[in-house]
């Protein structure tokens, strides 16, 4: 079906930046360094800066950076790794690569938040490291659960995925727990033209280990452990670059356009809007509404020619790859509902104004 909204703008990304993509592909091609190039150096020191970290390493996507921090911190077969269950399929995949044993947290419905409590209940002595995953480009203060994994000695990971250019109370995303990670999907707010991906830290062991583990085991002269093959070209890191450069512009833009929605549907009835706070700065990587009758709406818009997504239609333990495989998922409440009823609104810069207010017309004029 040909939407005349489209959920992703990458096509318009592409249109309206042609020249310049054309131009940044030529600069970095030029020299003849497709890789483990300058560019790709310079990004690295780009996304410490912003996320303020010591390190960077840039990988070839976030699912690998995953697994390379579980793997740099020692993660493994017997051990337990707790993990939000309403996440993307990476969150989960890298852990099970590991062959340690997932177990699954619930969420708050209202801001996709985890419990203390629920960490401190679902914890036990085989229990190494709790993943975090700021959702939809927002955030929250993990403050209390960092100190806790301090003196509890369990590793800190923070799945950043979404959530580049987000942060609470001036600190940003990307900074929590031992490592963080990154994502350049093409879905997200800086992105490549392909897939890409960072692993961030201050810890010198996990750099060492996951700059070795991303090339081949390679360190100087010698290959010392079996690594892999998972690098960044240096024309997509030059798009990045050059997209970070922009990245206040691209957020600010983001927050306007956003702003739209919530003005024209705060009133709506029959939807909940993302959970907005002083404290939290939003990138709106997603714009999430929640509603109890998602799929009738999202047939609505669909029928109107708006394109929608929903993330995610089902909880992480709840896909076919889990059916043979050791886990626990207990006292499981809140995410399910929010299987059910969220419902991802287009939003990306190329959006125009008058498409928002078509888009909020239309929820408007939908009938429950």
């Amino acid at each position: 079906m040909t939407f005349t909204v489209p959920y992703y703008g990458l096509k318009r990304f592409y249109e309206i930046n042609k020249s310049v993509i054309i131009r940044l592909i030529d600069e970095a091609w030029v020299n003849g360094f497709f890789l483990d190039s300058r560019e790709i150096e310079l990004l690295e020191q780009n996304i410490a800066k912003i996320c303020n970290r010591k390190y960077a390493i840039a990988v070839s996507s976030c699912t690998d950076a995953l697994y390379f921090s579980l793997h740099a911190l020692g993660i493994g077969k017997g051990d337990e790794v707790l993990l939000p269950c309403f996440s993307f399929i990476a969150t989960l995949s890298a852990v099970l690569r590991t062959e340690a044993t997932p177990i699954f947290l619930d969420i708050q419905y209202n801001d996709y938040s985890l419990s203390l409590s629920e960490i401190k209940q679902k914890t036990t002595q085989k229990t190494k490291a709790l993943i975090i995953v700021p959702l939809f480009g927002s955030t929250q203060d993990y403050s209390q659960i960092e100190q806790w994994c301090k003196q509890q000695g369990i590793y800190l990971i923070e799945d950043a995925a979404q959530a580049l250019g987000s942060c609470i109370n001036n600190r940003p995303s990307g900074s929590w727990g031992e490592v963080s990670c990154i994502s350049f999907d093409p879905s997200k707010i800086v992105h490549a033209f392909g897939t890409g991906g960072a692993i961030l830290t201050n810890d010198d062991h996990i750099f060492l280990r996951a700059k070795r583990i991303r090339y081949q085991g390679k360190q100087h002269n010698d290959f010392v452990e079996l690594g892999f093959n998972s690098r960044i070209s240096t024309a997509q890191a030059r798009l990045i670059n050059w997209q970070l450069e922009h990245i206040e512009q691209t957020v600010e833009i983001r927050q306007r356009l956003a702003s739209i929605y919530v003005n024209e549907l705060q009133h709506v009835s029959f939807i909940e809007l993302p959970l907005l706070s002083t404290n939290v700065r939003q990138t709106f990587h997603k714009f999430v509404i929640k509603s109890p009758y998602r799929d009738s709406l999202k047939e609505h818009l669909q029928q109107q020619g708006i394109q929608t997504m929903i993330h995610y239609p089902r909880l992480l333990f709840e896909y076919s790859l889990m059916q043979h495989s050791l886990y626990f998922a207990e006292n499981i409440n809140h995410a399910k509902q929010l299987t059910r009823d969220v419902l991802s609104l287009p939003l990306y810069p190329e959006l125009t104004e008058e498409e928002i207010q078509t888009i909020c017309n239309t929820i408007k004029q939908f009938k429950p």
